[in-house]
């Protein structure tokens, strides 16, 4: 599983780090296409060495991918803090506030499905707190039964980032004024946010199945 689990969050990072790239080029095309054509006219010699270029960017993309992938984790650990200050708070902009933030930031993610899971009417739970799903993910991770359910993770965790991506790319594309990308990002992120949606109701559905005797 450990193999398998490294090579997984390899591509999930990798393509969410090549989707950022790819985003920031269509956006900044002209420029970026001026400064190349300027860079390889002037250092032709660049061309002989293009395998190695290649093989040095997949590590950067990757990085990429890990930026990404903390932000959006700073991006929760901005939603309990907001949620703390505004949660007690009775006037109606903060309350909405709170909640386009929660509807942007929290609710394609595995923990809020979690808790609305374990709070929901259901009779038949496996899990009744958040740290006893996690016990449950640990036990089967111990069992080497956890990669169907780890399957759904991963994808959760890529989707969850490449919406990311989108909703950033929506927002410089505005500032730009490249209102036509800017309308495909934002198709974009409602796909790929409640794909992610979807993904995380499967990784909790598939670890209660798992965990049944």
């Amino acid at each position: 599983m450990t193999t398998n689990f490294t090579f997984r969050d390899f591509i999930v990072y990798l393509l969410t780090g090549l989707t950022l790239l790819l985003c920031i080029g269509l956006i900044f095309f002209d420029d970026i296409f001026t400064l190349t054509t300027s860079f390889f006219t002037k250092y032709q010699f660049i061309k002989e060495f293009s395998f190695l270029v290649t093989i040095f960017l997949i590590p950067f993309i990757y990085l990429t991918g890990h930026i990404i992938g903390t932000t959006d984790y700073l991006t929760l650990k901005y939603y309990v803090w907001l949620h703390k200050k505004l949660r007690d708070k009775t006037n109606c902009f903060a309350q909405s506030f709170l909640k386009i933030n929660h509807l942007i930031f929290y609710r394609h993610r595995i923990v809020y499905q979690i808790v609305r899971h374990w709070k929901s009417d259901k009779i038949d739970k496996s899990f009744k707190t958040t740290e006893e799903f996690w016990r449950l993910c640990a036990k089967l991770q111990k069992e080497n039964h956890y990669s169907p359910a780890e399957y759904w993770y991963i994808l959760n965790d890529l989707f969850k980032g490449v919406s990311l991506v989108f909703l950033i790319s929506t927002i410089i594309a505005t500032i730009k004024h490249e209102w036509t990308l800017a309308i495909a990002f934002v198709i974009l992120t409602a796909l790929f946010f409640y794909r992610a949606i979807q993904y995380a109701e499967f990784f909790i559905e598939t670890v209660c199945r798992l965990s049944k005797p």
